[in-house]
């Protein structure tokens, strides 16, 4: 398929025209290299999202590429535009992990590339990688804190999927790789995801966005595909915190088995507006898991104003 300027303005203007009025709008152009393509396709494509920030449609325009195709000139070039975000694919911060994968660069080049994304004036994501060929959790771990330290304002996660045709497919068959479940994606993507909370680093998103292809399976061979594994992930987080603040709970105030403690009573969990269904879990999974652990008598999540994203608190009452 020859690709043309003309359907990237005519897909440009269609989305625009979808746009609500008084939206707050940016051109993104994904898919991972977008500075390692053609020069002039780069900056013919950076032209026609520059005139629609110029007419005033969008505000600005975002990008995600590879930290080893950033270098000084590439910078110099995006700062022409408006180009307000970068993001970059750094996957992991283990070199052994990065080889493993045949990802092509290394955390080195991760680092310096951060670091002239930063210094041109650019808002900074870092995207990284759970369940990766000889990667574990605390490599994982591990890789968020680097890429909070490095400045990100913002990061994603994606837990590994194998899809067919692929090298990955090929270790799958050989038994030299062994992909994640999509309930041991979730497990993992929370770790980091909890990482990212504690820095303050907004999470953009976990896990891939659903498709088609994906969804209907057929590029699928397996790994941690799921469509709502954010809200997996989410939820094992919010398990982790409900089960700390139990547990602090009951040192403080009471002594003994705990389950036998909490046997009949009710679990109240406070959390941020809008994450009513994180806490309670997919399928209220969660919910059940502390009623089953605890004996409790009901689990009841309750929104509070004052209380921030992946944050909570409890109360334990009689009934």
């Amino acid at each position: 398929m020859t690709f043309e300027m003309s359907d990237a303005v005519r897909d440009i203007d269609t989305a625009i025209a979808a746009l609500p009025p008084d939206a707050d709008a940016e051109i993104a152009f994904f898919g991972g290299s977008f500075t390692g393509i053609d020069r002039s396709l780069m900056t013919g494509l950076l032209d026609i999202a520059e005139s629609k920030v110029r007419a005033g449609y969008v505000s600005s325009i975002r990008l995600s590429t590879r930290p080893d195709y950033i270098d000084a000139e590439i910078i110099a070039i995006l700062r022409r535009y408006s180009v307000k975000t970068i993001e970059l694919g750094i996957q992991s911060m283990n070199d052994t992990v990065l080889a493993a994968s045949k990802r092509g660069h290394t955390s080195a080049q991760s680092e310096i590339a951060c670091s002239l994304v930063l210094d041109g004036g650019f808002s900074l994501v870092g995207q990284m990688m759970v369940g990766l060929p000889l990667s574990t959790s605390d490599d994982e771990i591990e890789t968020a804190k680097r890429i909070c330290s490095m400045g990100a304002c913002g990061a994603r996660i994606y837990p590994t999927v194998v899809l067919c045709h692929t090298a990955l497919a090929d270790m799958s068959a050989a038994g030299s790789y062994a992909p994640l479940t999509p309930e041991e994606g979730a497990r993992r993507a929370s770790l980091p995801l909890e990482v990212f909370a504690d820095h303050g680093v907004e999470v953009l998103r976990v896990g891939l966005c659903a498709t088609d292809t994906l969804s209907g399976g057929g590029d699928v061979l397996g790994g941690a595909y799921h469509p709502a594994l954010g809200e997996m992930a989410a939820g094992e987080l919010y398990l982790r915190r409900i089960r700390s603040a139990v547990g602090e709970y009951c040192r403080n105030g009471l002594s003994g088995d705990i389950a036998g403690a909490l046997k009949g009573k009710t679990l109240t969990v406070f959390c941020a507006p809008g994450e009513t269904s994180k806490v309670s879990g997919q399928h209220k999974c969660v919910k059940t898991a502390l009623m089953r652990e605890y004996n409790v008598k009901k689990v009841k999540v309750i929104e509070k104003n004052d209380i921030c994203e992946y944050n909570i608190s409890i109360t334990i009452s009689d009934g």
